[in-house]
């Protein structure tokens, strides 16, 4: 199933598109092998086989697929480039709970239900405006349920400064769970060193957070 959402940047999601037209998936950057790490991390966590997970900024990542194969059924993408979504899409149509997908800006996205897992790799990192991680935050906030995890994965502050040829931000633990506040209580922290297909070392920070027991958002509407 895939849904769509209108862009605020329209320019932004024709780049976006135009990445994942132009490259195989295993010549992407962030392109990722094993998700063995990932998997372990979020088993840790003992979601239950119907807890709402969402993989925000998916693109073509196999974790969704990851997810679904290990047991998870209630497992929901989200990317800005709809050819990204499409192929997803494809790669999934094989099991027999297959995720959801939405074609949306995370920037201007309404959530449609809580989720008890956000999960995050490489894309916070690419809002570099104050109001643009704001946005974004507000939005999380919103989406995960009290006591509900975040799972992020951004470039580290000894990390790249561009990726695929755009700025991005870049954090140590201290700074990122700033930017979240207080509606987040950081867990845990780790570096990770990310290796390119074409052999470039990026240094990442994986951070696990907690929401807050209290709502201070607004509440999402209602599931669809």
């Amino acid at each position: 199933m895939t849904d769509h959402a209108p862009s605020p940047n329209a320019a932004e999601a024709g780049f976006w598109d135009a990445v994942y037209h132009d490259r195989a998936v295993d010549q992407l950057g962030w392109y990722q092998a094993d998700y063995t790490h990932v998997l372990a991390q979020i088993a840790a966590l003992k979601l239950g086989p119907d807890a709402p997970i969402l993989d925000a900024g998916a693109g073509r990542s196999g974790l969704v697929r990851g997810l679904t194969l290990a047991g998870y059924r209630d497992v929901t993408a989200i990317d800005i480039s709809a050819h990204a979504m499409t192929q997803s899409i494809a790669a999934c149509r094989d099991l027999d709970h297959p995720p959801r997908f939405i074609c949306a800006d995370l920037r201007n996205w309404q959530p449609p239900r809580h989720y008890h897992l956000w999960h995050d790799r490489a894309v916070f990192h690419f809002l570099t405006d104050p109001d643009a991680q704001a946005a974004y935050v507000q939005m999380m906030a919103r989406a995960v349920i009290p006591k509900g995890h975040v799972i992020l994965s951004v470039f580290h502050q000894d990390g790249p400064e561009r990726c695929s040829g755009l700025p991005v931000q870049r954090y140590d633990a201290a700074t990122l769970a700033a930017r979240l506040g207080s509606d987040f209580t950081l867990r845990a922290a780790e570096t990770a060193t990310h290796h390119t297909p074409s052999g470039v070392a990026q240094l990442f920070l994986r951070a696990h957070f907690v929401r807050a027991a209290g709502v201070s958002g607004q509440s999402p509407q209602p599931a669809i």
